[in-house]
């Protein structure tokens, strides 16, 4: 899928072409996914790289996380973009990422903040909490997806997941993106915890 990963592709020429941009964002408004896919495929590497030069110190996670977001909440509702006030979609997408990545930095803040305050209660020094998630990436099994997913959407998301989709595709892949960004992330969560049991059970055999 083209939203995938942006595959080195320089889309900083495209953001400038805004008859291309407006093209595509008429025909998500109308329905058509395969814009939305071609669309996300323009952002979904340059507002990370761009939020990243306004905010140096933020973890990589978070920068990820809120550009994800504010795409997901785009292809949930396009029609919130109104192309008549003239700012500009890329322009539209960053300030979301951006609120959405303030947001996030008070909510590590606060929980770094919890976890001094406990630590302290305990008597004990704050120790870094180990978020990294166990991963299946690091071996091959895309055998094993074929095996534990019949052909279909749910196979075609697992196999763009293996591959490095992040969620906006994810959520194209699965047929989703009609969904509130809230349902979005709770229902991508649910298949990547089913599909991680499927895998490790068949593994494992």
């Amino acid at each position: 899928m083209n939203a995938t990963r942006g595959e080195g592709r320089d889309h900083s020429r495209d953001l400038h072409d805004k008859k291309t941009i407006a093209d595509l964002h008429a025909r998500v408004i109308c329905g058509d996914h395969t814009a939305l896919d071609e669309l996300l495929g323009h952002f979904i590497d340059v507002l990370p790289r761009r939020l990243s030069r306004h905010y140096r110190r933020a973890a990589t996670d978070l920068l990820v996380d809120a550009c994800d977001n504010a795409l997901l909440d785009y292809a949930a509702r396009p029609q919130q973009y109104d192309a008549t006030f003239g700012v500009p979609l890329y322009n539209f997408l960053y300030r979301a990422a951006a609120r959405n990545l303030v947001n996030l930095l008070e909510a590590d803040r606060r929980r770094r903040a919890r976890e001094a305050y406990y630590a302290a209660q305990h008597n004990n020094e704050p120790t870094a909490v180990d978020t990294r998630q166990t991963s299946i990436f690091d071996i091959d099994v895309t055998a094993a997806a074929r095996a534990v997913v019949g052909p279909g959407h749910e196979r075609d998301a697992l196999i763009a997941w293996i591959n490095g989709a992040r969620p906006p595709a994810l959520a194209l892949a699965l047929n989703l993106s009609h969904l509130p960004s809230s349902e979005q992330r709770r229902e991508i969560k649910r298949f990547k915890d089913r599909m991680t049991k499927r895998l490790r059970r068949a593994l494992s055999k």
